[in-house]
């Protein structure tokens, strides 16, 4: 029998710290389409109704998670949950960078969604059991993540 490999235990501060950066760069992959949907709509000429659509079924994916697998975290942990919610958020970072019309950005949208609604309980839930200040760092980490890519990408492509 092969002895099992050792779960790796962190300390409260670093499990702090990692979730709160995960928090940060999950809410930035879901803002980060944002600025570049004119972009899109340029290139592959779809009406604002369409762009609507983009920018919807994102919620679709969120509630549908939230729904459905919110809660996993607290029967399952959150380290399984959090480590399968980075499946979605990658497959919808990869159609993004391959996009080849609307529908691929449906399609991401909607995994970006499905991610982050997998995750959200376990992010908000992780610092606030592993610090004092976790409720504050959750709130603060959620708004510098939404922020935070659409602050980098929109100027470094509105000058395209």
């Amino acid at each position: 029998m092969v002895p099992a490999a050792p779960i790796v235990v962190f300390g409260r501060s670093t499990t702090f710290t990692v979730l709160t950066l995960a928090t940060v760069v999950m809410m930035a992959t879901a803002s980060g389409p944002s600025p570049l949907c004119p972009l899109y709509r340029e290139r592959w000429d779809f009406s604002d109704t369409m762009v609507t659509v983009v920018f919807a079924v994102y919620v679709v994916g969120l509630l549908g998670a939230l729904l459905t697998v919110g809660s996993l975290s607290d029967r399952l942990g959150r380290r399984p949950v959090l480590i399968t919610a980075l499946l979605p958020a990658a497959a919808g970072t990869a159609v993004f960078w391959t996009a080849d019309g609307v529908l691929s950005l449906v399609v991401a949208r909607v995994l970006q969604g499905v991610a982050i609604g997998t995750a959200m309980s376990g992010l908000a839930s992780g610092p606030v059991e592993s610090s004092p200040p976790g409720p504050t760092v959750t709130a603060v980490g959620t708004n510098v993540g939404l922020a935070a890519d659409a602050a980098v990408v929109g100027p470094s492509w509105s000058s395209r």
